[in-house]
């Protein structure tokens, strides 16, 4: 796997994002590799953001931003003209405003039963998109990391990279802890988070991948069972497939 998608976790400024990367560089089944520069993955930027350095081109051409309504009103950003954005809520659990699921795999699981067509809904927007698209959350770890595992998993990107791409995260969470405390901001809004939630087990992503690749028709039937469009898939796949 190609290291240089991976952001510098040591780095000690807690003004730029802290879990951004590039999905380019990782193997599909048949041999291939996803392109660098079409998705990055990565948590919420924060006004007086330095810019990042661990992508090639910055600002994104379009934000993906997967917060729900309050989030965003607590912690909003101006992305500028140059860039488009589209707000597309994915599960306000993450935010959280209920009770939440005691391990990580079980919000997972909730996100795929209760938001299987906003996931799905995300090949409009990818597929068509000319310059890199940013798929973001708080974290960039749970929302963000099943909506990027059905992308992936939908071009036929192998399973161990998917997972692989997703434990990148652990590495980053002391910073995105720091970043939070110097921004006095909470990813729940002032309710604490259960201690596992802040980790990025693999277990929690495995519990993803397994359900979608043994869909009938795999991640691609998943998504295509809950409302994508075949011909938003076939553009996704050569779009991000080299």
């Amino acid at each position: 796997m190609n290291d240089s998608r991976v952001v510098d976790a040591s780095h000690p400024t807690t003004d730029t994002l802290a879990n951004l990367r590039d999905v380019g560089g990782l193997h599909t089944t048949d041999g291939r590799t996803t392109r660098f520069g079409v998705l990055y993955r990565g948590d919420a930027p924060y006004q007086g953001d330095s810019r990042p350095t661990s992508v090639s081109a910055w600002p994104p051409a379009v934000v993906v931003d997967l917060r729900s309504s309050a989030e965003v009103e607590r912690n909003p950003f101006d992305w500028g003209p140059a860039t488009v954005r589209h707000h597309q809520p994915l599960h306000d659990g993450a935010d959280p405003t209920e009770d939440l699921p005691p391990e990580l795999a079980g919000l997972y699981a909730q996100i795929l039963d209760s938001a299987a067509d906003r996931v799905a809904s995300l090949l409009t927007i990818v597929a068509y998109t000319s310059g890199p698209t940013l798929l973001h959350c708080a974290a960039g770890k749970d929302r963000t990391g099943v909506a990027t595992a059905a992308l992936l998993l939908a071009t036929d990107v192998e399973p161990d990279d998917v997972v692989g791409d997703y434990l990148h995260t652990a590495a980053h969470m002391p910073a995105l802890a720091r970043r939070w405390k110097a921004k006095a901001i909470r990813a729940s809004g002032g309710r604490a988070l259960p201690p596992q939630w802040l980790t990025a087990p693999e277990t929690a992503i495995t519990s993803v991948v397994e359900r979608l690749t043994s869909w009938r028709g795999g991640a691609s039937g998943w998504l295509l069972d809950h409302g994508a469009d075949e011909r938003d898939l076939a553009h996704w796949r050569a779009r991000l497939i080299e």
